[in-house]
């Protein structure tokens, strides 16, 4: 058991930090984690920079109620650094299996059955993806619930409260996790007293102290969990804001607040679906076994299940994120107790157990979709929904066989309420008998046959297990992030992860070389892991900067140091966009040269005018020939495909309805990288006069810039008669560079001769190639 925990704890830290290197890492919620933990131990309460750019907060305490965080900052200081979330975040989660390998013991099972169940719970594509997206708290609630629940089936009720504050210490959704483990252990006797028969008033109010009597540790449990959600929402909302110097929130506010997250349903027709499919997939994960084995275990899942599809469909709109750590809590206890029953029907008469061959007709069908339709299982589209309706059709249909076929008391077909009362009014003595009834019957035999054939297989059913494990298990990794066919399958960053290496991670701690200690700084938001260790750094979350109100830079005030990647260009707001690359403000500092993800990085500095410190990930080109494909198309151009061409196709002009403004844009873009050097461009072109139109003095307007400058490097006009319309004409300019640009573009353009439609268009202009050549010199 020892060498499964170990074993998963270093394989999730060696996938984790793998995919750090490729930089899927993110602000959120790998980079607040860092940066809150390290300004714990210099100064500060938690504080983390994403959400105080965006809400105000000076605290994670005012978002969670992760208290964790305190103890665990003075552990993070000794080694400061993704690394050790990662081991921390894989050894926590892999140690979840403990507290389940007990309940599993506890419950029956041999210790083979135990471990290989816990291998495939650790397996899972909802853990896989949920711990392969940066750090979080969740990770945690796994092992502090199944130590809670074990320490309660065990009756040390005092002890179960350890990890239980330690959960609600963690998160304050581990209150919602305690009431499902109170609805699941009262069911048991609330049901015996519901059902039972008739009885006076007096006999019912009797056993109904007697029962509060034995439930009173319930009970206690019940209020710790109350009030400990009241305390930790106090804090957030009152207490911590007054320590950290923001504003309370309102006491009206608190308890509004409180009860939308409660009972506030936000759910409609649109993600009820999606959501279904989502727990449909948590239940797949683990076997179907909570549906099929102890399904008063489910009881543990519903207060989740309210607030994740009726109160807030977010948290069930899709994997790859960490709130599937949240449902596997509860899911995984109910997966290893189903386990227990099936071994229990192995090996003797057990009557509340699907025979391990139903259980493997159920996983079969299930199976098949993973292999074939993977992403869209994954991807809650149309296509996607219909793909699990088809599979929930095919194994609601395997379930009813096999509850058709048993004959046993608690069968599906047994009675599923009966009530029996009678009221004796004291008054006159007389008595009231109250029967309800509710059944659904099938006929039996004196001794009804299961699926035929299948109750045969009991002395080999270990084996059927160990086949229906596996099936499990490559189901799984049919629907994991490690699946190549799921790359970026969700919009959440889980399913980012490729088993390829990224050469510019390797320069990474050359460029961090230039940033000096607590420099102000605004990076990337894949960047800002590499300087979370500094409680002066921001990052870039938003291409509109009123999407980050509290981010304290703008265009009179701007930070001395920014780390960009060009593939968060997007996210740059315009008041550093326009001045960034333009050499007024400021300067490249060093540059990772890569032409892939996550493009090339730059560390810029306000006022720096020397020399940049190039790295070349990926040698740059002496020579490079850019297709028509890599460009962008305008309205007045087209793709085709052009035999005898360089690449095979070609742009063409097809002028466009209307063409003011930029409708007269042929082909813009790619918006490529240049290292400094002198450079030879080359455009092969096409073009000419279309016959019986008014000639103008030229047809082909050419420009090339690149982000931020405020001209292009050059812009051309040229005649018609410097093109032929039938072969290729090769147009060279030349490109002088003193510094590193990112951004640059080659645009083309069709002129007209006055008006706005394409009738006006008085010539054409097609595309082969443009092909840079450069010498390597500065300019």
């Amino acid at each position: 058991m020892i060498l499964l925990v170990v074993a998963f704890t270093i394989g999730y830290f060696l996938a984790s930090w793998w995919r750090f290197l490729q930089f899927y890492g993110e602000n959120w919620d790998l980079g607040i984690n860092m940066q809150a933990l390290w300004s714990t131990t210099h100064g500060l309460l938690l504080y983390e920079s994403g959400d105080f750019e965006t809400g105000g907060f000076r605290s994670l305490l005012s978002i969670h109620s992760t208290y964790m965080g305190l103890p665990i900052a003075y552990v993070y200081a000794l080694a400061p650094g993704p690394e050790f979330l990662f081991a921390l975040q894989a050894a926590v989660v892999a140690s979840s299996a403990i507290p389940l390998y007990l309940i599993g013991r506890k419950a029956g099972l041999p210790e083979s059955w135990v471990v290989a169940g816990l291998g495939v719970y650790l397996l899972t594509f909802t853990i896989s993806s949920a711990i392969l997206y940066d750090f979080h708290w969740e990770a945690f609630l796994p092992a502090e619930f199944a130590w809670t629940y074990y320490l309660w089936t065990q009756r040390r009720y005092v002890w179960a409260l350890v990890p239980a504050a330690i959960g609600v210490l963690t998160l304050e959704v581990f209150p919602f996790l305690l009431v499902g483990m109170v609805l699941y252990f009262a069911y048991p006797s609330l049901r015996r007293f519901v059902s039972a028969p008739g009885r006076t008033l007096r006999a019912m109010s009797g056993q109904a102290r007697s029962y509060l009597r034995r439930a009173w540790p319930l009970v206690g449990l019940l209020l710790f969990a109350v009030v400990a959600y009241a305390l930790v929402r106090f804090a957030q909302h009152d207490l911590i804001p007054g320590i950290v110097g923001t504003t309370p929130s309102s006491a009206g506010s608190q308890v509004s607040l409180v009860f939308r997250q409660l009972f506030g349903v936000t759910a409609t027709s649109h993600t009820l679906v999606p959501s279904l499919v989502y727990w449909f997939l948590l239940f797949a994960a683990v076997g179907f076994i909570p549906l099929l084995a102890r399904q008063s275990l489910l009881l543990l899942s519903l207060p989740w299940f309210w607030a994740s599809v009726f109160v807030d469909p977010m948290y069930s709109s899709a994997f790859g994120n960490q709130y599937a750590f949240v449902a596997m809590a509860t899911i995984s206890v109910a997966f290893v107790e189903g386990l227990a029953a099936v071994y229990r029907y192995a090996r003797s008469a057990e009557t509340a157990a699907p025979v391990p061959l139903e259980w493997l007709a159920v996983v079969l069908p299930f199976f098949v979709l993973t292999v074939f339709f993977s992403t869209a299982l994954l991807r809650p589209t149309l296509e996607g929904e219909y793909l699990l309706l088809i599979a929930a059709a095919v194994v609601g249909g395997v379930l009813v066989l096999i509850g058709l076929s048993r004959g046993r008391s608690q069968s599906w077909s047994r009675s599923v309420w009966r009530t029996t009362r009678t009221l004796r009014s004291p008054e006159d003595g007389m008595a009231f008998r109250q029967s309800v009834r509710f059944e659904i019957r099938v006929p039996r035999s004196p001794s009804p046959p299961r699926i035929a054939g299948l109750a045969q297989f009991r002395p080999r059913a270990g084996t059927v297990v160990a086949g229906v494990l596996v099936i499990v298990v490559l189901s799984n990794f049919a629907l994991s992030p490690f699946s190549p066919a799921n790359f970026d399958a969700t919009v959440f960053p889980g399913y980012r992860f490729s088993f390829s290496s990224n050469p510019a991670y390797g320069y990474m701690g050359d460029l961090l070389a230039y940033v000096p200690s607590n420099a102000e700084i605004v990076a990337s938001d894949n960047l800002f892991p590499f300087v979370a260790n500094d409680v002066n750094a921001y990052s870039l979350l938003f291409a509109d900067p009123t999407g980050a109100p509290h981010l304290p830079f703008d265009a009179a005030h701007l930070p001395p140091y920014v780390l960009l990647s060009i593939s968060g260009w997007s996210a740059v707001p315009n008041f550093l966009r326009d001045t960034i690359f333009n050499q007024t403000d400021y300067g490249i500092v060093a540059m990772i040269y890569y032409p892939s993800y996550p493009e090339p990085i730059y560390l810029f500095e306000t006022g720096y005018t020397g020399t940049t410190a190039l790295f070349q990930a990926a040698p740059f080109p002496n020579t490079m020939t850019i297709c028509p494909s890599a460009f962008s198309l305008g309205a007045s151009g087209r793709l085709i495909a052009a035999a005898g061409t360089a690449c095979g196709s070609a742009i063409e002009s097809a002028p466009a309805a209307n063409l003011s403004g930029n409708g007269h844009t042929v082909w813009f873009g790619p918006y490529i990288s240049l290292l400094p050097g002198s450079y030879s461009v080359t455009l092969s072109l096409k073009g000419g006069l279309d016959s019986g139109k008014p000639a103008s003095t030229h047809v082909v307007l050419l420009n090339a810039g690149a982000y931020g400058t405020t001209s292009p490097w050059y812009s051309v006009n040229l005649n018609a008669t410097a093109l032929s319309p039938k072969t290729w004409t090769n147009v060279t300019f030349p490109l002088n560079l003193s510094t590193p640009v990112s951004g640059a573009e080659f645009r083309g353009y069709i002129d007209y001769s006055g008006g706005s439609s394409a009738s006006s268009a008085n010539g054409f202009i097609d595309l082969n190639f443009v092909k840079l050549t450069r010498d390597g010199s500065g300019a």
